[in-house]
Protein backbone atom coordinates (compact mmCIF):
# COMPACT_ATOMS: atom_id res chain seq x y z
CA UNK A 1 0.00 0.00 0.00
CA UNK A 2 1.57 3.34 -1.54
CA UNK A 3 1.64 6.40 1.48
CA UNK A 4 -0.67 8.11 -0.61
CA UNK A 5 -3.36 5.87 0.04
CA UNK A 6 -2.48 5.16 3.42
CA UNK A 7 -3.34 8.80 4.06
CA UNK A 8 -6.53 8.90 2.28
CA UNK A 9 -7.94 5.53 4.02
CA UNK A 10 -5.95 5.89 7.50
CA UNK A 11 -8.69 7.64 9.70
CA UNK A 12 -11.24 6.94 12.89
CA UNK A 13 -14.69 5.69 11.81
CA UNK A 14 -17.17 8.61 11.70
CA UNK A 15 -20.31 9.52 12.69
CA UNK A 16 -21.75 8.92 15.92
CA UNK A 17 -23.11 5.12 15.99
CA UNK A 18 -22.38 2.43 17.66
CA UNK A 19 -18.63 1.57 15.66
CA UNK A 20 -18.13 5.34 15.75
CA UNK A 21 -14.94 7.07 16.86
CA UNK A 22 -16.72 9.29 18.90
CA UNK A 23 -18.98 6.94 20.27
CA UNK A 24 -15.97 5.20 21.94
CA UNK A 25 -13.32 7.53 22.62
CA UNK A 26 -12.91 7.29 26.19
CA UNK A 27 -10.04 5.95 27.25
CA UNK A 28 -7.72 8.23 25.01
CA UNK A 29 -9.67 11.19 27.20
CA UNK A 30 -9.09 9.53 30.07
CA UNK A 31 -5.16 9.46 29.22
CA UNK A 32 -5.31 13.46 28.71
CA UNK A 33 -6.60 14.24 31.86
CA UNK A 34 -3.90 12.01 33.58
CA UNK A 35 -1.22 14.00 31.59
CA UNK A 36 -3.10 17.27 32.53
CA UNK A 37 -0.47 18.30 35.27
CA UNK A 38 2.30 17.83 32.96
CA UNK A 39 0.46 19.95 30.21
CA UNK A 40 -0.05 22.57 33.04
CA UNK A 41 3.79 22.81 33.41
CA UNK A 42 4.97 22.87 29.82
CA UNK A 43 2.85 25.60 29.42
CA UNK A 44 4.04 27.19 32.52
CA UNK A 45 7.50 27.10 30.74
CA UNK A 46 6.29 28.34 27.20
CA UNK A 47 5.01 31.47 28.60
CA UNK A 48 8.37 31.75 30.01
CA UNK A 49 9.68 31.55 26.54
CA UNK A 50 7.36 33.70 24.65
CA UNK A 51 9.27 37.33 24.70
CA UNK A 52 6.06 38.86 23.62
CA UNK A 53 2.24 38.13 25.01
CA UNK A 54 0.56 37.24 21.54
CA UNK A 55 -2.52 39.10 21.05
CA UNK A 56 -3.79 35.72 19.84
CA UNK A 57 -2.43 33.11 21.01
CA UNK A 58 -2.54 30.05 18.42
CA UNK A 59 -2.71 25.75 19.66
CA UNK A 60 -2.52 22.77 17.11
CA UNK A 61 -4.50 19.53 18.00
CA UNK A 62 -2.69 17.25 15.69
CA UNK A 63 -4.57 13.67 15.12
CA UNK A 64 -7.68 15.71 16.14
CA UNK A 65 -10.19 12.61 15.69
CA UNK A 66 -14.11 13.60 15.70
CA UNK A 67 -16.53 14.05 17.90
CA UNK A 68 -16.81 15.42 21.52
CA UNK A 69 -14.26 14.56 22.61
CA UNK A 70 -11.91 15.43 19.93
CA UNK A 71 -12.43 19.16 21.59
CA UNK A 72 -11.90 17.98 25.11
CA UNK A 73 -8.51 18.59 24.68
CA UNK A 74 -8.56 21.75 22.97
CA UNK A 75 -11.05 22.80 25.57
CA UNK A 76 -8.74 21.91 28.55
CA UNK A 77 -5.93 23.74 26.97
CA UNK A 78 -7.51 26.87 26.42
CA UNK A 79 -8.47 26.87 30.34
CA UNK A 80 -5.17 25.59 31.71
CA UNK A 81 -3.59 28.14 29.51
CA UNK A 82 -5.99 31.18 30.57
CA UNK A 83 -5.10 30.08 34.58
CA UNK A 84 -1.33 30.03 33.92
CA UNK A 85 -1.76 33.26 32.29
CA UNK A 86 -3.92 34.72 35.20
CA UNK A 87 -1.31 32.95 38.03
CA UNK A 88 1.80 34.58 35.75
CA UNK A 89 -0.31 37.91 35.78
CA UNK A 90 0.80 37.55 31.61
CA UNK A 91 -1.42 39.94 29.19
CA UNK A 92 -2.71 37.62 26.31
CA UNK A 93 -3.59 40.80 24.06
CA UNK A 94 -2.06 44.25 23.18
CA UNK A 95 -4.89 46.45 24.93
CA UNK A 96 -4.82 45.22 28.74
CA UNK A 97 -8.95 45.80 28.27
CA UNK A 98 -9.18 43.52 25.59
CA UNK A 99 -10.06 39.76 26.29
CA UNK A 100 -7.56 37.02 25.66
CA UNK A 101 -7.83 35.89 21.64
CA UNK A 102 -7.35 31.98 20.59
CA UNK A 103 -7.54 30.29 17.49
CA UNK A 104 -7.17 26.26 17.67
CA UNK A 105 -6.25 24.26 14.08
CA UNK A 106 -7.44 20.63 14.39
CA UNK A 107 -5.58 18.87 11.96
CA UNK A 108 -6.62 15.31 10.95
CA UNK A 109 -6.05 13.15 7.48
CA UNK A 110 -8.51 14.06 5.27
CA UNK A 111 -10.45 10.84 5.77
CA UNK A 112 -11.36 12.31 8.64
CA UNK A 113 -15.33 13.58 9.35
CA UNK A 114 -14.44 16.62 10.31
CA UNK A 115 -18.86 17.15 9.38
CA UNK A 116 -19.06 15.23 12.74
CA UNK A 117 -16.35 17.06 14.85
CA UNK A 118 -17.29 20.88 13.68
CA UNK A 119 -21.25 19.74 14.99
CA UNK A 120 -20.17 20.26 18.02
CA UNK A 121 -17.93 23.23 17.99
CA UNK A 122 -20.82 25.73 18.96
CA UNK A 123 -21.41 23.90 22.46
CA UNK A 124 -18.06 24.71 22.78
CA UNK A 125 -18.16 28.01 21.63
CA UNK A 126 -21.39 28.44 24.53
CA UNK A 127 -19.69 27.36 27.62
CA UNK A 128 -16.39 29.46 26.70
CA UNK A 129 -18.66 32.57 26.98
CA UNK A 130 -19.90 31.33 30.04
CA UNK A 131 -15.94 31.08 31.47
CA UNK A 132 -14.78 34.16 29.68
CA UNK A 133 -15.61 37.02 27.48
CA UNK A 134 -12.52 35.59 25.77
CA UNK A 135 -12.68 34.81 21.65
CA UNK A 136 -12.18 31.69 20.06
CA UNK A 137 -11.89 30.75 16.31
CA UNK A 138 -11.67 27.08 15.38
CA UNK A 139 -10.47 26.08 11.76
CA UNK A 140 -9.72 22.55 10.03
CA UNK A 141 -6.26 21.80 8.83
CA UNK A 142 -7.04 18.29 6.51
CA UNK A 143 -3.58 16.73 5.93
CA UNK A 144 -0.63 14.84 7.42
CA UNK A 145 1.44 15.81 9.93
CA UNK A 146 4.66 14.23 8.82
CA UNK A 147 4.87 17.38 6.45
CA UNK A 148 4.67 21.10 6.72
CA UNK A 149 0.65 21.97 7.75
CA UNK A 150 1.74 25.61 9.37
CA UNK A 151 4.40 28.71 8.60
CA UNK A 152 7.12 28.51 10.38
CA UNK A 153 6.84 29.98 14.06
CA UNK A 154 3.04 30.23 13.88
CA UNK A 155 1.91 28.14 16.40
CA UNK A 156 2.65 28.31 19.99
CA UNK A 157 1.50 25.41 21.62
CA UNK A 158 1.23 21.92 19.80
CA UNK A 159 -1.04 18.56 20.86
CA UNK A 160 -1.16 15.54 19.84
CA UNK A 161 -2.62 12.18 21.57
CA UNK A 162 -3.42 9.04 20.65
CA UNK A 163 -2.97 9.44 17.17
CA UNK A 164 -2.20 6.48 14.59
CA UNK A 165 1.45 7.33 13.68
CA UNK A 166 1.20 5.56 10.47
CA UNK A 167 4.65 4.96 8.58
CA UNK A 168 5.59 6.34 5.83
CA UNK A 169 8.43 3.43 4.93
CA UNK A 170 8.10 0.08 5.19
CA UNK A 171 5.27 -2.61 6.05
CA UNK A 172 4.54 -4.56 8.85
CA UNK A 173 3.20 -8.13 8.20
CA UNK A 174 0.80 -9.45 10.24
CA UNK A 175 1.01 -13.39 10.64
CA UNK A 176 -0.15 -15.36 7.62
CA UNK A 177 -2.14 -12.64 6.21
CA UNK A 178 0.75 -11.70 3.96
CA UNK A 179 -1.94 -9.39 2.06
CA UNK A 180 -2.76 -7.31 4.80
CA UNK A 181 -0.41 -4.31 5.88
CA UNK A 182 -0.94 -2.06 9.27
CA UNK A 183 1.96 0.71 9.34
CA UNK A 184 2.29 1.64 12.48
CA UNK A 185 4.77 1.09 15.36
CA UNK A 186 5.22 2.14 19.00
CA UNK A 187 8.11 2.98 20.13
CA UNK A 188 9.60 2.56 23.21
CA UNK A 189 10.43 5.00 25.79
CA UNK A 190 14.11 4.65 25.47
CA UNK A 191 13.93 4.60 21.38
CA UNK A 192 11.50 7.48 21.84
CA UNK A 193 14.44 9.53 23.70
CA UNK A 194 17.26 8.83 21.08
CA UNK A 195 14.98 9.58 18.27
CA UNK A 196 14.22 13.34 19.69
CA UNK A 197 18.29 13.73 20.95
CA UNK A 198 19.44 12.30 17.20
CA UNK A 199 16.91 15.02 15.57
CA UNK A 200 17.87 17.51 17.69
CA UNK A 201 15.24 19.82 16.48
CA UNK A 202 13.50 19.51 20.11
CA UNK A 203 14.42 19.69 23.67
CA UNK A 204 13.22 16.87 25.95
CA UNK A 205 10.83 18.91 28.85
CA UNK A 206 9.47 15.79 29.91
CA UNK A 207 8.93 11.57 29.19
CA UNK A 208 6.89 9.90 31.04
CA UNK A 209 5.67 6.63 30.30
CA UNK A 210 1.72 5.99 31.93
CA UNK A 211 0.31 2.03 31.91
CA UNK A 212 -3.02 1.37 31.09
CA UNK A 213 -5.49 -0.98 30.51
CA UNK A 214 -5.98 -1.52 26.76
CA UNK A 215 -9.90 -0.84 27.54
CA UNK A 216 -8.75 2.02 29.99
CA UNK A 217 -10.52 0.70 32.90
CA UNK A 218 -7.82 1.74 35.60
CA UNK A 219 -8.37 4.90 34.81
CA UNK A 220 -11.58 7.41 35.87
CA UNK A 221 -12.63 9.82 33.85
CA UNK A 222 -10.60 12.48 35.42
CA UNK A 223 -7.71 10.48 34.83
CA UNK A 224 -7.61 9.71 38.39
CA UNK A 225 -6.52 5.71 39.74
CA UNK A 226 -9.80 3.61 39.54
CA UNK A 227 -8.56 1.23 42.08
CA UNK A 228 -12.15 -1.01 41.56
CA UNK A 229 -11.60 -1.95 37.86
CA UNK A 230 -10.97 -5.37 38.28
CA UNK A 231 -14.28 -5.98 39.81
CA UNK A 232 -15.60 -5.03 36.53
CA UNK A 233 -16.64 -8.07 34.23
CA UNK A 234 -14.05 -8.72 31.44
CA UNK A 235 -17.03 -9.72 29.41
CA UNK A 236 -18.12 -6.04 29.53
CA UNK A 237 -14.72 -4.90 29.05
CA UNK A 238 -13.85 -6.73 26.05
CA UNK A 239 -16.90 -5.79 24.31
CA UNK A 240 -16.05 -1.45 25.08
CA UNK A 241 -12.14 -2.57 23.96
CA UNK A 242 -13.33 -4.10 20.68
CA UNK A 243 -15.82 -1.25 20.05
CA UNK A 244 -12.45 1.01 20.79
CA UNK A 245 -10.37 -0.67 18.34
CA UNK A 246 -12.98 -1.34 15.52
CA UNK A 247 -13.52 2.63 15.85
CA UNK A 248 -9.92 3.04 15.16
CA UNK A 249 -8.98 0.62 12.75
CA UNK A 250 -11.84 -0.39 10.98
CA UNK A 251 -11.10 2.01 7.78
CA UNK A 252 -7.67 0.18 7.16
CA UNK A 253 -8.95 -3.18 7.70
CA UNK A 254 -11.73 -2.62 5.93
CA UNK A 255 -9.67 -1.50 2.25
CA UNK A 256 -7.46 -4.42 2.47
CA UNK A 257 -9.92 -6.96 3.57
CA UNK A 258 -13.51 -6.18 2.21
CA UNK A 259 -16.81 -5.04 4.11
CA UNK A 260 -18.32 -8.09 4.91
CA UNK A 261 -15.41 -9.53 6.93
CA UNK A 262 -15.42 -6.74 9.60
CA UNK A 263 -18.44 -8.28 11.86
CA UNK A 264 -16.98 -11.84 12.28
CA UNK A 265 -13.24 -10.35 12.09
CA UNK A 266 -13.91 -8.05 15.44
CA UNK A 267 -16.36 -10.78 16.90
CA UNK A 268 -13.77 -13.23 17.08
CA UNK A 269 -10.89 -10.71 18.59
CA UNK A 270 -13.36 -9.90 20.74
CA UNK A 271 -13.94 -13.50 21.96
CA UNK A 272 -9.96 -13.87 21.74
CA UNK A 273 -9.46 -10.52 23.78
CA UNK A 274 -11.55 -11.31 26.88
CA UNK A 275 -9.62 -13.90 28.27
CA UNK A 276 -6.79 -11.73 28.23
CA UNK A 277 -8.20 -8.73 29.82
CA UNK A 278 -6.74 -9.04 33.09
CA UNK A 279 -3.37 -9.06 31.64
CA UNK A 280 -3.62 -6.44 28.84
CA UNK A 281 -2.14 -3.01 29.31
CA UNK A 282 0.24 -0.86 27.80
CA UNK A 283 2.87 2.35 28.31
CA UNK A 284 1.42 5.58 27.13
CA UNK A 285 4.11 8.22 26.22
CA UNK A 286 3.88 11.81 27.60
CA UNK A 287 6.28 13.92 26.26
CA UNK A 288 6.38 18.02 26.49
CA UNK A 289 8.88 19.19 23.69
CA UNK A 290 10.24 22.62 22.97
CA UNK A 291 11.78 23.62 19.68
CA UNK A 292 15.40 24.49 19.75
Amino acid sequence: MSTESTEQILHMNGGTGDHSYAHNATAPLKVTMRAKPIMEESIKKMFQRIATSPSCLRIADLGCSSGANALKAASNIMDMISMVAEEEAMIMSSDEKLPATFQVFLNDLFGNDFNALFKVVPELHKEIRTKSDGLCFFNATPGSFFGRLFPSHSIHFFHSSFAVHWLTQGMIEMGKLESLRIPIYHPTEKEMREIIQEDGSFTIERLESLRMCWDGSNLNEDGTDNDLYRFVDVGKRGVFLTKYLRSVFEPILRAQLGEGLMDELFLRFQNKVTQFMDRLEYPILVLSLFVN
